[in-house]
């Protein structure tokens, strides 16, 4: 069976410890195909373009890219790959995070693919550097953001230790005459042609539409998560919204900063453990093969050695582990709360009052005074912590009681010579230089929205992390044990200062 076959190669494998073989393997052999296929660039390294890529060397292979129809020729590139797995019947949207002048370009993406989900696996700011733009708005600050052709309302937010939900209301702007004339592109004559009737009611309709919005958090800056346990509870969450479901709804957009290292992990995953649910014969469920497959649409897949491992124990976790059976089968539209999850979601009711003409307004004053309150509290015991980007160390004890660490090197193998450019912790690329400074530049005052932003859903997720486990010193007991045992200290303390001083 599929389920032996791979445990019992993740075990030969940490019993030699070949996963950096297995991963310069799977680099060389990367490189022929790409020169076997002849997988070009030409049209993301276009002059036009190049200000587009967040990263100079993560581009969209010509073949395999996400074109956007409602514009010109010379305007349709975004760097998104549509990736299809047929043994396990997934589609799915791989994209870099949004640049300040691609935000409205993603969100067209979005409408016009039909996709009802984002998976975002990485946070605004990691170590000091702004990995993605701020494309959504959030409860912390304004409900609303309205871009060019898009108006994006913040519907709901749930926030749990290790993720947050958001419940988003897409519109579309009814576009302008000139607007409209700018997107037609050229026939072969090079007289501007007409859109067709399915583009002109796109843009003449009032549809609105609702996109769940899914962001992993505590994908740390270094490596690999330390736990698979809080990444599979994530994919938990996304698998049982029935979202990932392509047929149903358009293709989930999966992202992080560059979309090839987390966003790789995200999608191998997930597609093994429904290869496997399936019944798929053991020599198909092969995840080298199946990375290297994927590579033939987006280049990069799996960046590092430590993400190959930690796809390969995630994978092994899920089937081996019977609390994560539900995982397995969460295929359904079935959106009932995880039993491991202690979360706090604005009330469906209070949310449809929310929206008045579609702006939203203030409803329950007294509740978002009772919030502040409680931000306020605990910005005085973490925002030290929250102010350098570092992880709750009591979350971080836990994982490590919990699961066995994983290994992860600063710097990861380059996918190609790539001049001064080298990997980052994280798995992906430094930034190149920006093309296009006056498009791309942040404010001092908008990086600092950004980072207090950052801080006050840092706060509410360690709020979540000390309600759901009581920690006495740095490590997570029963809350009655934690009183005795303090109790018991102060005791001894006091016997010992008595009888010796």
């Amino acid at each position: 069976m599929a389920r032996n076959y791979l445990k019992t190669k993740f075990e030969e494998f940490e019993r030699t410890n070949e996963w950096m073989k297995l991963y310069q393997k799977l680099k060389v052999d990367s490189d022929k195909q790409e020169q076997a296929y002849n997988l070009s660039v030409k049209v993301s390294r276009h002059p036009d373009n190049a200000n587009k890529n967040r990263y100079r060397d993560v581009s969209a292979y010509d073949h395999c890219r996400v074109t956007l129809k409602n514009r010109g020729e010379n305007d349709s590139y975004i760097n998104a790959t549509p990736i299809t797995v047929e043994g396990a019947g997934r589609k799915y949207i791989l994209s870099q995070g949004p640049l300040a002048s691609t935000a409205n370009d993603f969100w067209e993406m979005i409408w016009q693919e039909k996709s009802r989900a984002i998976v975002m696996l990485n946070r605004i700011i990691e170590k000091n550097a702004i990995k993605c733009h701020q494309y959504y708005p959030e409860e912390s600050f304004s409900r609303e953001l309205q871009l060019e052709s898009f108006v994006i309302n913040l519907i709901s937010e749930r926030v749990t230790p290790h993720f947050v939900v958001r419940e988003l209301e897409l519109r579309r702007l009814k576009a302008s005459e000139d607007h409209r004339r700018n997107s037609c592109g050229t026939d072969s004559t090079g007289s501007r042609s007409s859109l067709s009737p399915d583009e002109e009611e796109d843009f003449k309709s009032d549809e609105v539409r609702l996109v769940s919005h899914y962001q992993f958090t505590t994908w740390p800056d270094f490596g690999v998560p330390q736990s698979a346990e809080d990444f599979l509870e994530f994919l938990y969450e996304v698998r049982k919204s029935g979202q990932l479901n392509w047929q149903a709804y358009g293709p989930p957009v999966i992202h992080c900063s560059a979309g090839i290292g987390r966003s790789g992990t995200f999608v191998i995953v997930d597609a093994i453990l429904v290869m496997v649910e399936n019944g798929s014969d053991p020599q198909s469920v092969n995840l080298c093969e199946l990375v290297l497959e994927l590579r033939k649409s987006r280049m990069g897949l799996i960046q590092t050695m430590e993400q190959l491992r930690f796809s390969w124990k995630a994978v092994v976790d899920a089937i081996s582990e019977e609390k994560w059976r539900p995982l397995m089968k969460a295929t359904s539209c079935d959106r009932s709360e995880s039993p491991t999850s202690n979360t706090r979601r604005l009330d469906r009711g209070v949310a449809n009052q929310l929206i008045s003409g579609g702006h939203f307004v203030s409803v329950d004053e007294s509740e978002l005074r009772k919030r502040s309150i409680v931000d306020i509290s605990e910005s005085l015991h973490t925002s030290k912590s929250a102010r350098v980007g570092v992880s709750d160390p009591m979350c971080a004890t836990r994982s490590k009681r919990r699961s066995t660490s994983i290994a992860g090197d600063e710097c990861s193998p380059p996918l190609k010579k790539r001049d001064e450019h080298e990997s980052d912790d994280d798995g992906e690329p430094q930034p190149a230089e920006e093309t296009n400074a006056a498009a791309n530049s942040v404010s001092k005052s908008e990086a600092r929205r950004i980072k207090v932003n950052d801080m006050v859903t840092r706060m509410r997720q360690s709020e979540q992390r000390l309600q759901r486990d009581p920690h006495l010193f740095g490590l997570r007991i029963p809350s009655v044990a934690a009183w005795g045992a303090g109790a018991a200290v102060v005791v001894a303390v006091g016997f010992f200062c008595y009888y010796n001083y």
